[in-house]
C-alpha cells in the first residue's frame, strides 16, 4: 500500500480554526466576528458548495481562502502550503491554479474591456504569452466555449449572462 509521506496534507484547500474579526466602527463597541472556528478540508476531485444566509460570512471565508483577507487566527493551506506564506513566484503559481467564481459573472469582468481582451489580460499580466500569441489563444478559448466570433470584440454588457459565465471560467 502506498501511503503519503508523513506531514504532507493531501487536501487541496484546508482551513483550520479560522477566525476573522473586523474592528468596531464606533469606539467602545466589540469587534465583529465574521468567522469563528471554521475548519474543513477540500480534496482533489471534490465538488463543494458554500451556502448560507446573507451576511453569514461566505464571501469573507472565500477571501481568506484566496489570501485577499488575512485571518485574525487559524490557518489556510493550499496543497499543504500556508496561503499567507505564498509570496513572489509561489504566490503567482497559486493565483494561476486557483480561481474564485462568483454568481454574478458580469461583476467579474471589466466593463471597459472587450471579451477577447479580458481573456488575453491574465496571459499578458503573468507573462505567459506575447501580445499576438495571447490574442490568438484568447480566440481559441472563446471558440472552445462557443462564443460566436462576432462577439469576441463585444463588451460584457453586450453578451448574455450565460456567455459571460463561460468567459469568466
Amino acid at each position: 500500500m502506498n501511503l503519503p509521506p508523513p506531514n504532507l496534507d493531501p487536501a487541496l484547500f484546508a482551513a483550520s480554526d479560522l477566525e476573522l474579526h473586523f474592528p468596531a466602527r464606533v469606539f467602545g463597541q466589540q469587534p465583529v466576528r465574521a468567522l469563528a472556528g471554521v475548519t474543513f478540508s477540500i480534496f482533489p476531485g471534490e465538488t463543494v458548495a458554500l451556502v448560507g444566509e446573507s451576511g453569514c460570512g461566505k464571501t469573507t471565508l472565500l477571501h481568506c481562502l484566496f489570501g485577499l483577507l488575512t485571518p485574525t487566527s487559524g490557518s489556510v493551506r493550499f496543497r499543504g502550503q500556508e496561503i499567507s506564506a505564498l509570496r513572489g513566484a509561489a504566490g503567482q503559481r497559486f493565483r494561476r491554479q486557483a480561481q474564485l467564481v462568483f454568481q454574478d459573472a458580469g461583476a467579474a469582468l471589466n466593463p471597459r474591456l472587450r471579451i477577447r481582451e479580458a481573456i488575453s489580460e491574465p496571459l499578458l499580466a503573468h507573462g505567459l504569452l506575447p501580445r499576438d500569441a495571447a490574442r490568438c489563444r484568447a480566440q481559441e478559448l472563446l471558440d472552445m466555449v462557443e462564443i460566436p466570433r462576432r462577439e469576441h470584440e463585444a463588451l460584457p454588457s453586450q453578451i448574455s449572462e450565460g456567455q459571460r459565465h463561460r468567459v469568466v471560467l
